[in-house]
């Protein structure tokens, strides 16, 4: 394997299409990160003449802000810890520190948002070039001869498609650092230090890192058993299709929407939340996600309040619900969006993300099985 992995880099280094890979990456992860980037309003004012307004979180106060003060109002400015960052509006806090970012204008929960929706996304650009990379560099080994030469040098078929899952591992690291350190370099062009939670973000690197790796798997396994460039292209284009759309939150639309339809909040537990938040205010609420409705609960000193439990939600539902923590998707391009948002803190904590990376090194392995077995009974004529 080892004489199998090192002729596979020289051959790497000495083609083209890593080159074209590494430039195109480093290129159009400026480009993606500098649009995202300079969408949001804490980040392009800074190199902007406008000025614009923020408001604390309830609206009771609003500042004029512009590139002279913008900073100000930022997370490393504002004088609280990542983690109470994370945490605010998620579970009890320290309450000074609620207070001053609940009640004084600033950017912080914005700020977490946008870290973690970046996150969710960070590997497709990686995801897309990689599987047009794979059935040139990969291809070109069954065009060349190079697969029935190895097999005919004594190299087992298995040997060889792990060699290759090693070698496009190695790549999908790469892009993937690539990807992090243009995001860094315009974080110096915006003056910007990011509030980054390291528990939240080595698991969604993690994440995400598996869900590039998972595409290429596939790819591979894919080239291996058909031996077409073409069959790979396009299983390759509809991944990297599934790993952008949110297909999850269309079933947990579907599950909440159809199954809670007939289950009400109760006026005595709405009373009851309202004077709660009168009299101690939100940061004595905390959130638990709960995997049986695919959402989040309400709690207050270890009570459940503005709960509801729908014992008797049809089977057909509960199925549904379930099949969501299936998807090597969920986090990434459900949760980690506009479209269901979930504060990162909640899901890291309650093991969502973990969830969904046991659930991608399923699939991860299910590919790399699949195409290991039938590689072996493919018959390569040397």
């Amino acid at each position: 394997m080892k004489k199998i992995l090192a002729g596979m880099f020289f051959r790497l280094f000495k083609g083209f299409e890593v080159w074209v890979l590494l430039a195109l990456m480093i290129i159009c992860s400026l480009y993606f990160n500098y649009i995202s980037m300079n969408s949001e309003q804490f980040l392009y004012i800074y190199h902007s003449e406008y000025t614009e307004e923020v408001s604390s979180h309830h609206g009771e106060v609003t500042v004029n802000v512009n590139k002279d003060n913008v900073e100000q109002f930022r997370f490393e400015n504002f004088n609280v810890t990542t983690e109470e960052a994370y945490k605010y509006l998620v579970e009890p806090i320290d309450q000074a520190d609620f207070d001053r970012l609940d009640k004084t204008p600033n950017y912080v929960y914005d700020e977490v948002r946008f870290i973690f929706t970046s996150l969710g996304s960070i590997h497709l650009l990686s995801t897309v070039l990689m599987v047009l990379f794979i059935p040139l560099f990969f291809g070109r080994m069954f065009s060349d001869g190079t697969v029935k030469n190895l097999i005919s040098s004594g190299h087992t078929k298995a040997q060889i498609i792990l060699s290759s899952l090693v070698l496009t591992f190695v790549l999908d690291v790469l892009t993937l650092l690539i990807n992090i350190a243009s995001y860094a370099v315009l974080c110096v062009y915006f003056s910007w230090q990011p509030p980054l939670y390291m528990p939240v973000i080595v698991q969604m690197l993690i994440l995400a890192l598996l869900m590039s790796f998972t595409a290429t798997s596939l790819c591979i396994s894919a080239l291996y058993i058909s031996g077409k460039r073409t069959a790979t292209f396009i299983l390759g284009f509809l991944i990297a299709i599934y790993f952008a759309t949110p297909s999850s939150s269309i079933v947990v639309s579907l599950v909440l929407n159809s199954a809670y339809s007939d289950y009400h909040i109760s006026q005595e537990q709405i009373d009851e939340a309202k004077a709660i938040i009168e009299n101690d205010g939100w940061n004595y609420i905390e959130k638990r996600y709960d995997y049986l409705i695919v959402s989040y609960r309400y709690f207050y000193k270890g009570k459940e309040v503005l709960g509801f439990y729908p014992e008797g939600m049809p089977t057909v539902y509960k199925v549904l619900a379930f099949s969501v923590y299936l998807d090597p998707s969920l986090v990434s391009h459900t949760v980690a969006t506009d479209l269901w948002y979930a504060d990162p803190y909640m899901v890291a904590r309650d093991g969502l993300i973990a969830v969904n990376i046991g659930c991608t090194c399923l699939w991860l392995a299910a590919s790399t099985a699949l195409g290991i077995i039938v590689f072996k009974k493919k018959e390569i004529h040397c």
